[in-house]
């Protein structure tokens, strides 16, 4: 079978990754300490149980439950026992997980299916007082209880001794504290007690009376606390103290009864203040990760506005996506709502948040897409073969299977590292806030499991690879580079939860490095399975040891759900591929990018061959120090520099200027460069080179076409420079004796513009003589004519200042501080010129040649 090896390989790497997953499970997920003993719907069911013993009115309430942690309880048990022993003791007895009941009024919003319909008429109604919350263990036990008895209410008066026996069994009957010893070593003397009416007692808190007395017993201290007579009963709070074996803490009890009814109950561990987390670290996380957001929204708007004027922007792709995206978040968002008392005004987060966030999508899938199909289009195939009909394309099941195979053998490799790592260094693994038991709160596990991974998926694949990782390729040629700053950024925004935090981000980092892996080397369709997978085995592996039938079978739909996938890819293999040639499916703006993509390699191409065509370097000629440089304002350009040896006395030094830029001046400028490279080796005189070779360019250029030139003879035996001009800017000259500036500028047409007659009559030849430190500039026009932002010319004022004020230095440092001045002025103007100067300074004078006073003055703009 053709694809059978590739089968095989992932299938064995997806057994391996979960026999691995299962072994250290246990030890170091945090969600494996999580035991259901009772789930949502029988927690509900007990709280209702507990209404009717309890007699109260809740005709016209009904109860939900969410499962809550106790943060620094967990934290404490994995700091001293390290993490095996703390999920066991979590599992067991320690209520580090809990539930917690929340009563709503029925008036708000129709209540669930599971709320007696006829419920029999309560004593205890709960008036016009906040609905209360039940905190209850995995195993239904009363963690915290609380139930306002009226003023009104008419209850018995008990005695102290009685009150204390009906706190006691109320702890032994409903509460884990069924060993609870409620007989004080010695009869407790509460002191005077205060009459208290009705109206007083509103809203009064009673803080007085308080006596304390610690009785040991069976591992109970115990302590009488506050009693309150008022007109028609009288209130007592007891208070105990015990201690938790499994984590060394104390915990204090207290039960408050009125008359003869409980009104409230409660427990609270004694936990060590070192055990709270102080939010520092979480705090700085959070602040690169908005640092990070604001980054990426500035680039995605940069890039946005850029190929939308180039029309290499496609909405098309992104909506269909959106839209998926939306509702994923919809499904997801609906989970952490449902069951929450906000009746209508649900509609308010249910409809803008979903909107605003496939929007969000929309536009970096947009900006995404546009680069990476410019950086790395063969990654868009999947997608492609989708959108056009191929959903039975090999590369379809291929990218499924192979991104399910690399996001479980991330998870595999993250536990083994960990693990590995927990036996030298304890490690503390919690993740942040409630999100970790959204699952398990949500109305449907398997909806909640669909919704939340796919659309935090997708949206990771979008921002951080897509859209990052393109942007960063362009860029960077370095591989771990690439892999591992988009890594960095998942990490911190899907919270690195273990400590030490420098350990946890630096494994979670590697292991995420897995999914960005899998589109830097495969495709999309394998990352996002990849991340979908790796971000989702380890709470759905929690509902497998949960311990509860109904965990079990949303377990068993969830796994069920990877294996039809893995069907589906398995029969693409089976079927005959409809199609090879991929650049039919392309959608049209991508085709935009691959002719632009080919007409900047062609560019790219002519720069470089243009390039080619100037000096290697610059000749290394007797007493003459000589600095060069050509910076087209496009990839390609019409300036154009060169040097000719005649002899080894004279070099020919020539710089010339194409009309308009680009491709067409620079065909121009090679074409000249053919024509004075023969003419320079056969005649001595500039002014006779210059006239042929506007013959030549002439007769072979289409008119309205001209180049601007000026050549030069540097003749170190004469100690002279013979120069004549063709339209170009004149010679910059500074004698360093006298510190003066002079502009050699002798008459010229430029090539081109005229056949011949005239061109030979006005063309100019001059010889200036050389002295030591003499300083010539040849020079184009995108020099003097560089703009700043305001529009505003660098001019030749602002030029001869430059030079000199750099006069002392070498060609080179002339050269360099000419460049630094222009761009100093010019700042982030974009240049629209080409630029090319050649600096010769004289260094030493070999003949003091001599030239007419009257010639030398006609050819100088003085």
């Amino acid at each position: 079978m053709r694809h059978g090896k590739f089968l095989l390989f992932y299938a064995g790497i997806i057994f391996l990754s979960v026999v691995t997953i299962r072994y250290f499970y246990n030890d170091m997920q945090p969600m494996a300490a999580v035991n259901l003993k009772l789930d949502r719907s029988e927690i509900v069911d007990r709280a209702y149980e507990l209404a009717d013993k309890f007699n109260l009115d809740i005709e016209n309430m009904y109860a939900t439950a969410r499962m809550r942690r106790n943060r620094s309880l967990i934290r404490q048990l994995q700091s001293e026992k390290g993490l095996p022993a703390s999920n066991q003791a979590l599992r067991e007895d320690v209520p580090g997980y809990y539930w917690q009941l929340s009563w709503h009024r029925d008036d708000a919003e129709v209540p669930p299916d599971n709320v007696p319909n006829n419920p029999p008429n309560r004593r205890h109604a709960l008036g016009d007082t906040k609905p209360p919350r039940w905190d209850m263990d995995i195993r239904g036990n009363l963690l915290k209880f609380s139930w306002p008895v009226g003023d009104s209410l008419n209850t018995q008066r008990l005695a102290l001794a009685t009150a204390r026996e009906v706190a006691g069994e109320f702890l032994r009957t409903y509460t884990p504290y069924n060993s609870i010893q409620t007989t004080p070593l010695r009869e407790l003397n509460l002191g005077p007690t205060e009459e208290i009416t009705e109206e007083i007692s509103e809203g009064k808190e009673e803080d007085n009376n308080i006596t304390l007395h610690y009785s040991p017993g069976a591992g109970w201290s115990y302590r009488d606390g506050r009693q309150v007579t008022r007109s028609d009963r009288t209130d007592y709070e007891f208070f105990w103290r015990t201690f938790d074996a499994s984590s060394g803490d104390s915990i204090d009890i207290s039960v408050t009864v009125a008359g003869d009814e409980i009104s409230a109950f409660e427990s609270k561990y004694i936990i060590p203040k070192t055990f709270e987390s102080d939010g520092r670290q979480n705090t700085i996380i959070q602040i690169l990760g908005a640092l990070m957001y604001i980054l990426l929204g500035i680039i995605t708007i940069v890039m946005a506005f850029q190929r939308w004027r180039s029309y290499e922007v496609s909405f098309q792709l992104a909506l269909s996506i959106g839209t998926i995206v939306t509702i994923l978040f919809i499904l997801y968002f609906y989970q952490t709502l449902w069951d929450q008392n906000m009746g209508l005004i649900i509609l308010i987060p249910m409809i803008l948040a979903p909107l605003i966030n496939g929007g969000i999508f929309i536009f970096i899938w947009a900006v995404g897409e546009s680069i990476g199909r410019e950086v790395w289009p063969r990654k868009f195939i999947t997608l492609d073969l989708i959108r056009n009909g191929y959903w039975l394309h090999s590369r379809i099941g291929k990218g499924i299977i192979r991104g399910i195979g690399i996001g479980i053998l991330a998870v595999a490799v993250n536990g083994t590292v960990l693990y590995l790592i927990n036996q030298y260094i304890p490690l503390i693994n919690i993740p942040e806030d409630q999100r970790a038991l959204e699952y398990i709160n949500s109305f449907s596990t398997f909806g909640h499991f669909l919704g939340l991974h796919g659309f935090s998926s997708l949206f990771s694949v979008a921002t951080f690879m897509v859209l990052l990782l393109s942007v960063l390729r362009k860029r960077i040629n370095f591989r771990f580079i690439l892999l591992i700053i988009p890594a960095f950024a998942l990490v911190i925004l899907y919270d690195n939860a273990i400590e030490p935090i420098w350990l946890g981000l630096t494994v979670n980092t590697l292991t995420m490095m897995f999914s960005v892996w899998a589109f830097y080397r495969f495709d999309i369709l394998t990352a996002f399975w990849a991340m979908f997978t790796a971000m989702s085995v380890e709470p759905v592996g929690s509902l497998f040891v949960m311990g509860n039938s109904g965990a079990l079978v949303s377990g068993i739909l969830t796994v069920a759900f990877w294996l039809a996938a893995i069907a589906y890819g398995s029969a693409t293999l089976l079927t005959r591929d409809r199609i090879s040639d991929f650049r039919r499916i392309i959608p049209a703006f991508a085709k935009n990018i691959s002719e632009r993509q080919r007409l900047q390699r062609e560019l790219e191409i002519a720069h470089r061959v243009q390039m080619s065509f100037l000096p290697a370097k610059n000749p290394d000629f007797i007493d003459l120090d000589i600095a060069a440089q050509c910076i087209p304002a496009l990839e390609v350009g019409g300036d154009y520099y060169d040097f000719v040896e005649l002899d080894d006395k004279r070099l020919g030094i020539v710089v010339g200027d194409v009309s308009g830029k680009g491709t067409q001046a620079a065909f121009y400028m090679t074409l000249t460069k053919g024509f004075w490279r023969a003419l320079a080796d056969a005649d001595a005189s500039p002014a006779n080179v210059l006239t042929q070779l506007n013959k030549l360019f002439y007769d072979n250029v289409k008119r309205g076409v001209f180049i601007s030139m000026v050549y030069g003879i540097f003749d170190m035996e004469k100690g002279t420079l013979t120069m004549a001009r063709a339209g170009h800017n004149p010679v910059v000259m500074h004698r360093s004796q006298e510190k003066k500036m002079d502009m050699i500028n002798p008459r010229g047409l430029a090539l081109g513009m005229e056949k011949g007659e005239q061109f030979g009559h006005m063309i100019q030849e001059v010889t200036i003589p050389l002295r030591p430190d003499d300083l010539f500039v040849f020079y184009t026009d995108g020099f003097t004519e560089a703009m700043d932002k305001n529009r505003q010319e660098y001019g030749e004022t602002r030029f001869e200042q430059a030079i000199e004020r750099n006069a002392g230095s070498s060609a080179d440092g002339v050269m360099q501080g000419i460049f630094k001045d222009v761009k100093q002025f010019a700042g982030r103007a974009q240049q629209h010129d080409d630029m090319t100067i050649v600096v010769v300074k004289i260094s030493k004078r070999k003949a003091s040649g001599s030239v007419s006073h009257k010639a030398l003055d006609e050819s100088l703009k003085l």
